[in-house]
C-alpha cells in the first residue's frame, strides 16, 4: 500500500471498529485517544512518519 492510498483510505473511515482494525494491522497504538477524529489524525501522523523515513507501509 502506498502512502497516498493509505491516507485516502484512512480519511474515509468513519466508525470506531474499522479505525481500530486498521491501527491493529499497522501496529499503531491508539490508547488514550477518545474520538474517531483523534484516532484518524494519529494514524495519519504515524503513516506520514513511516513514509518520510522509508519504513514500509503494510498493505
Amino acid at each position: 500500500m502506498n502512502y497516498k492510498s493509505a491516507i485516502s483510505y484512512v480519511s474515509k473511515l468513519r466508525t470506531r471498529l474499522p479505525i481500530k482494525h486498521f491501527a491493529e494491522l499497522h501496529n499503531i497504538d491508539l490508547s488514550g485517544l477518545n474520538s474517531n477524529t483523534e484516532m484518524i489524525e494519529k494514524i495519519k501522523d504515524v503513516l506520514r512518519f513511516r513514509f518520510e523515513n522509508g519504513i514500509d507501509i503494510k498493505g
